[in-house]
């Protein structure tokens, strides 16, 4: 049994790291209120817990003076200004790569001391640097400076690391994925679904026998495809691994870890194995070959 004071302490610390996404900071809020318990004011905590901890203060602020502000509309804004920021940049490094060429073909170039060549590949190496174990920066600094010496982990609580690099964290994808066109005629990005985890007393799990194992799926008549957890298959091993057939996206269009198992449950039906899945669910399709839903016109 979790424990809810824990859960919602480590909630209402999270705060946007450095290089996160705004559609990553979403999921992760996600997958921490899953357990806190708000039931009916989930969507409103998520709300806050965003807006209050997103690194654009300047953001933060203006969404804090609106009255009406949802967590959609505050997911919008936050997704435009983060585009705007990418494309300033993107303008940015176009205007200085051309004033470097204005600057190189005005100036001739200076003959090159001995071991100059011999230098600059030395440079290029050291500035080559290998990601911070503790706070997962690649700029390069020693053991003292790093930020997250003394900084306690968002995830496992733990001090000396950030979330974003805790070996004991497992991001859950939460809410509904979505599908995009792909450009690979022979592989469909199909919708998956709500990917939330196993709610004590939820009429939408049910037990199904996958190949004479009992396992507990959450019927998701907006998915697709049915989905298990990558734990799930190492324990059972049912089916056999496959290519996959369709590629599996996330919020925000993050594709998913996966592998593709087909097996036989009363109808027939390709299961996809998802690494960090929360728990297992189920088709629509596969809901109603199982007559578990009817369609109600």
């Amino acid at each position: 049994r979790r424990n809810v004071i824990f859960e919602r302490a480590k909630f209402n610390q999270r705060q946007q790291e450095t290089g996160e996404s705004i559609d990553g900071f979403h999921t992760a809020l996600h997958c921490l209120a899953e357990y806190c318990g708000y039931g009916t004011l989930h969507d409103e905590m998520v709300r806050d817990r965003f807006v209050v901890g997103l690194r654009d203060k300047r953001l933060s602020e203006q969404l804090q003076m609106d009255a009406e502000l949802t967590l959609e509309k505050a997911l919008t804004r936050a997704r435009q200004s983060e585009l705007v920021k990418k494309q300033q940049e993107m303008l940015h490094d176009i205007a200085g790569a051309q004033l470097d060429r204005v600057h190189a073909s005005g100036s001739a170039r200076p003959r090159q001391p001995k071991g100059h060549h011999k230098h600059l590949v030395t440079k290029a190496t050291q500035d080559k640097k290998a990601q911070c174990r503790r706070c997962g920066d690649t700029k390069g600094h020693t053991m003292q400076q790093c930020p997250a010496r003394e900084a306690a982990c968002n995830y496992c609580g733990k001090k000396g690391h950030f979330a974003r690099v805790c070996r004991n964290k497992k991001i859950c994808e939460v809410n509904a994925g979505f599908a995009t066109e792909s450009t690979d005629t022979d592989i469909d990005i199909t919708f998956l679904g709500s990917l939330s985890a196993e709610i004590k007393d939820n009429p939408w799990m049910t037990d199904i026998l996958v190949d004479k194992h009992k396992t507990v799926f959450k019927i998701d008549t907006g998915a697709d495809v049915t989905a298990v957890p990558e734990t799930l298959y190492s324990q059972y091993q049912f089916g056999k691994l496959e290519k996959p057939k369709k590629i599996l996206q996330g919020p925000g269009g993050t594709g998913l870890k996966q592998h593709s198992a087909t097996t036989v449950f009363c109808t027939k039906e390709d299961i996809y194995v998802v690494k960090d899945l929360c728990t297992s669910l189920l088709s629509g399709r596969a809901a109603m070959a199982l007559k578990l839903v009817a369609r109600v016109n």
